[in-house]
């Protein structure tokens, strides 16, 4: 969600830099502004390249994270289809305030503890979970909950009921 707001905004930043530099430019208002002994030209090149700035930067940012969020895609299936499930337990639960609707989070931070099939213990974290369903659910620190892990890389691990089922 974030990666799609940076890139749609990073991309009408840009266009906003463009409509301005070449709007000023083609439409004589330079020409008039000389005659008076201004350089329009020049001062508006600044606030155009400030916008192409910022905006490839938000469009940079908005890719970078919707390439990670389809990595986190491609992960969750894969430990869906092959993950072992174990059983874990909540050790953090707070609201993610970076995306918000009228004034509150929409999405939750879960971080819970599980073991693998040989003992060692592993802490796992889901960072975009609903609010809603982490309250419905009534997790809580302490809260008992199923997890699945990699076999093969036992960090790699999601919740069962939040991260699997509801995707």
């Amino acid at each position: 969600m974030i990666g799609i707001i940076f890139l749609v905004v990073g991309l009408g930043l840009v266009g906003m830099g463009f409509y301005t530099f070449f709007t000023i430019s083609g439409s004589g208002a330079a020409e008039s502004a000389a005659s008076f002994g201004m350089n329009l030209g020049g001062t508006l090149l600044l606030p155009s390249i400030l916008l192409w700035v910022i905006g490839g930067m938000m469009v940079l940012a908005g890719v970078v994270s919707l390439m990670k969020g389809k990595a986190r895609q491609g992960e969750l299936r894969q430990i869906a289809a092959v993950g072992m499930e174990a059983d874990g337990i909540v050790t953090f639960v707070d609201r993610n305030y970076s995306v918000l609707v009228n004034n509150r989070p929409v999405y939750s931070v879960v971080e819970y503890r599980y073991k693998d099939m040989m003992g060692r213990e592993f802490v796992g974290r889901a960072s975009n979970l609903n609010t809603d369903f982490v309250i419905r659910s009534g997790w809580r620190v302490g809260t008992p909950i199923k997890v699945r892990f990699m076999p093969d890389d036992p960090t790699k691990s999601a919740i069962v009921a939040a991260e699997l089922v509801a995707r």
